[in-house]
């Protein structure tokens, strides 16, 4: 396995891909509905991949806007 390029904040971001979907189903597991909350995680996942076409979309729009910015931020670094 390779670490080169691994750091503290990639590890860190583990939390919140762990957590979130944690967080969503609790409350249906607690109130004895645990189908419920398989339900909503599923009905999130299916909008996320139905809408991902739109957010990279708006993500490849601002990287067009910002571009010279961030080849400016290169050139002095």
């Amino acid at each position: 396995m390779n670490w080169e390029g691994t750091g503290p904040v990639q590890f860190l971001l583990f939390f919140p891909i762990v957590f979130v979907p944690v967080l969503i189903y609790l409350p249906f597991g607690r109130a004895e509905v645990p189908s419920w909350g398989v339900g909503t995680l599923a009905l999130l996942g299916a909008v996320g991949l139905l809408s991902s076409k739109v957010w990279l979309g708006l993500l490849t729009d601002r990287l067009r806007r910002q571009k010279y910015t961030i080849v400016a931020v290169f050139r002095i670094g």
